[in-house]
């Protein structure tokens, strides 16, 4: 299936979104799980390293900036999930 430029406009301004904490970028860290375009919205989850992160609301911030920087006419659906013990392994 062809890349999407959309798509991968969004995956690069994320890949800029670095974690608070690691100061590593979200997507080197495996912590972008979905990137879906449709119709004129665009779903993305972000498993956060921990469970009640702290800084939720930063990435949370940061993530939505990323995307309509270079999305703007497109709806977030932002899903803020948790990683599990064996992908924090692999971080």
């Amino acid at each position: 299936m062809p890349s999407d430029p959309r798509r991968d406009a969004i995956l690069e301004s994320l890949a800029k979104v670095q974690d608070p904490e690691l100061n590593l970028s979200i997507v080197e860290l495996g912590m972008v799980k979905k990137v879906e375009l449709s119709g004129q919205a665009v779903h993305v989850q972000v498993d956060l390293t921990i469970d009640g992160c702290p800084l939720k609301g930063q990435i949370r911030q940061d993530v939505t900036q990323a995307v309509q920087r270079v999305a703007p006419d497109l709806k977030l659906d932002l899903v803020l999930g948790t990683m599990t013990p064996a992908e924090l392994n692999m971080v």
